[in-house]
């Protein structure tokens, strides 16, 4: 699609597996990456040599924001998107896309590596003409099965939404809330502390130790959670966003469920991957 005919509806695919490079993106790279992945078929393979090109009016429509800034992040965003790499575990890499008259190379992975990790550049090229007020990018070929010929394992998340959440915080729970959206929890899903830290990064390794930053929940209710859950309630098409404790351990909330509605005039046929899940009830509301 062209990027001049976005609508509230306009909606960004790619599989899970990136997600987390998506979500510690600078704030102008994220935003070029989904604009360029907003105009892919996410049904249809990427046509060899394809170029995707942002222009500074279209940057600045899409992100609400003045076209001086625009020309600013743009700039910054080409130069920071072309350094920018994802990096996943050998044992889950997708094989890349076949294209007749293509030699194919195999992904291969030895049994005695479980925990080798393989970075690979999101992006062949990234062009940035500031005289004429556009970037043009090429991604490369391993990124293609992230991000074109779906079919399951992918996060939808709406174009809009995505490129105004300005905080990466925001971003990361506004993208996780959508990943369980297409996994088909439409109305709440449940989730550890500890693995809700992990999702959205707040953690830290010192000397190869896991340390997870704000350890004491009341801390991280009021520093990260009411925080981002308000800017989400304002900010996108994820309405009555809040949490509850569901879970207790030695008196520490161990576990939250998130509940949450979506406008429906945004949320289209094909937006989930699997079956809607009933929502049997709510846990007891926080007290923190």
């Amino acid at each position: 699609m062209k990027l001049a005919n976005v609508t509230p509806k306009t909606k960004i695919r790619h599989r899970n597996e990136i997600n987390h490079t998506f979500s510690v993106l600078p704030l102008p790279a994220r935003r070029i990456l989904f604009m360029a992945i907003a105009q892919i078929d996410s049904k249809r393979l990427i046509e060899q040599g394809q170029v995707f090109r942002i222009t500074a009016n279209e940057y600045a429509m899409i992100a609400d924001i003045d076209i001086s800034v625009a020309y600013k992040q743009m700039k910054d965003g080409a130069n920071e998107l072309q350094h920018s790499v994802i990096s996943i575990p050998k044992s889950q890499l997708l094989e890349p896309l076949y294209r007749p008259g293509q030699f194919h190379f195999p992904v291969k992975v030895k049994k005695n590596t479980p925990d080798s990790i393989r970075s690979m550049n999101l992006t062949e090229y990234c062009d940035y003409v500031e005289s004429e007020g556009y970037i043009d990018i090429s991604f490369t070929r391993v990124i293609e099965p992230y991000i074109c010929r779906l079919a399951d394992g992918f996060t939808t998340q709406v174009l809009l939404s995505a490129a105004r959440l300005t905080e990466t915080n925001a971003s990361s729970l506004y993208q996780l809330i959508r990943k369980n959206i297409s996994s088909g929890k439409v109305s709440y899903f449940d989730i550890g502390v500890d693995e809700l830290k992990d999702e959205l990064n707040l953690y830290r390794i010192d000397e190869g130790e896991k340390i997870y930053i704000h350890a004491q929940f009341k801390d991280f209710n009021r520093d990260f959670l009411k925080k981002n859950v308000d800017t989400i309630n304002r900010v996108t098409e994820i309405k009555d966003l809040s949490f509850d404790i569901v879970e207790r351990v030695a008196r520490k909330a161990t576990r939250l469920r998130f509940s949450y509605s979506v406008e429906r005039d945004i949320e289209s046929e094909g937006d989930t991957d699997g079956k809607p899940e009933i929502m049997k009830g709510k846990g007891k509301k926080s007290e923190c």
